[in-house]
């Protein structure tokens, strides 16, 4: 199961592969300079959905949690101090404060172990031209969207990763969706 320590080790590998994705295929790195918004895990099965939501709340500061395709998502908002730290080498040190925990979609839920899904990268004045050259350089970027946001897609790397370039932050989407009343706040700190 990931806990906060796991998470640590697998942001730094995925950053890893990242990093060398970004160069291979000679991306601006002007896409990433202000790095990753947050980072996301997929469960597969809802008991272990439950588990990770529950194995963040010593580390944030508030879990918000709302339902979207059939499956529930919840986003841990970090406390300050346990931030992830990103090592995008394209952007130098990032906090990144915002972890998606997501629930495999019906379709896709199955008794695989929990794992690192994504990292989101903030770059909304650049949708269209990160589409334009992904293709150029011969990738193959998707775009797709849901009610909250739209975003392109690209997976890379002999692990099939992906990377999502999105036009609002993960922030701005949780105060969206808690003013509408689609979301709620399911755990607070004490502080």
């Amino acid at each position: 199961m990931i806990d906060y320590e796991g998470l640590l080790r697998l942001t730094n590998d995925y950053n890893s592969r990242l990093n060398r994705f970004v160069s291979a295929h000679e991306l601006p790195y002007t896409w990433f300079e202000k790095g990753q918004d947050h980072v996301a895990v997929k469960a597969f099965k809802p008991d272990d959905y439950k588990a990770l939501v529950a194995r963040f709340e010593p580390f944030s500061a508030r879990i918000v949690e709302t339902e979207m395709q059939g499956r529930w998502i919840a986003t841990a908002s970090l406390m300050g101090k346990f931030a992830i730290m990103s090592s995008l080498t394209v952007s130098g040190g990032i906090e990144i404060e915002n972890v998606e925990i997501m629930l495999a979609r019906p379709e896709d839920q199955d008794n695989g172990p929990p794992r690192f899904d994504h990292s989101e990268i903030y770059a909304p004045e650049k949708m269209i031209p990160v589409r334009s050259v992904l293709r150029r350089k011969g990738l193959h970027p998707d775009w797709q969207g849901n009610d909250a946001h739209e975003w392109v897609s690209v997976v890379f790397g002999e692990y099939s990763e992906e990377v999502k370039f999105t036009e609002k932050r993960l922030s701005e989407i949780v105060d969206q969706e808690l003013a509408s009343g689609k979301a709620k706040v399911i755990y607070e700190a004490d502080i």
